[in-house]
């Protein structure tokens, strides 16, 4: 009888340590985001706009932006984190996160390429 759900493989578990905790960064960055001004402006601000070490960077032109760029990730993470529960098998499982993983890279990267070229400002 098979089911839809497996105990991960003690390699599986430690990839999935490491997914767990920066996916808990990441979403304590992107809660933190959704409440921070432009710097300066406060203890709690985010380098939104153009200068600066981030400059001409797509992520971090507009909040929006930003929160975008940051959502994407966290949901790219989670995908990750979730595969190797409910794969068959060792082997096919780490071969989906790197494909999962390498392809959201690549799809995170070609929206920040098609940002900065057409200029796309989420929320400006």
């Amino acid at each position: 009888m098979s089911t839809w759900f497996r105990i991960p493989s003690i390699m599986e578990i430690v990839i999935q340590g490491l997914l767990a905790l920066f996916l808990v960064l990441w979403l304590h960055d992107l809660t933190a985001a959704f409440g921070a001004q432009a710097c300066p402006g406060g203890p709690t601000c985010y380098p939104w706009g153009t200068e600066g070490p981030v400059a001409g960077v797509w992520h971090y032109k507009t909040k929006g932006n930003y929160l975008l760029h940051n959502a994407a990730q966290t949901l790219l993470l989670a995908a990750c984190f979730v595969i190797p529960f409910v794969m068959e098998g060792p082997r096919k499982s780490l071969t989906r996160v790197l494909f999962v993983g390498g392809a959201g890279v690549l799809m995170l990267a070609l929206l920040s390429i098609i940002g900065n070229v057409a200029d796309i400002r989420i929320g400006a």
